[in-house]
């Protein structure tokens, strides 16, 4: 009767197939994670672009109107 000797995990590891699927996995979650990271980056920059550039239109609309009511005033 032969007796099978169970694969350990070194030969699991070096054995091509897995060792390259282990690979694929660890690469599409590092392609996924940084993509995530540049979209979130991506959002994050527009929305600080659009905050600032309705602070100025707000601070623009603001001094505009400041300077209409003292000339009304006057």
């Amino acid at each position: 009767m032969a007796v099978w000797k169970t694969p350990t995990l070194a030969s699991r590891l070096y054995s091509k197939s897995y060792f390259h699927a282990v690979v694929r996995v660890f690469h599409q979650q590092l392609f996924l994670h940084q993509k995530s990271y540049f979209i979130l980056n991506l959002e994050r920059n527009l929305s600080y672009k659009y905050l600032s550039e309705t602070k100025t239109m707000l601070v623009k609309n603001t001094n505009i109107g400041s300077l209409e009511n003292t000339n009304i005033g006057i």
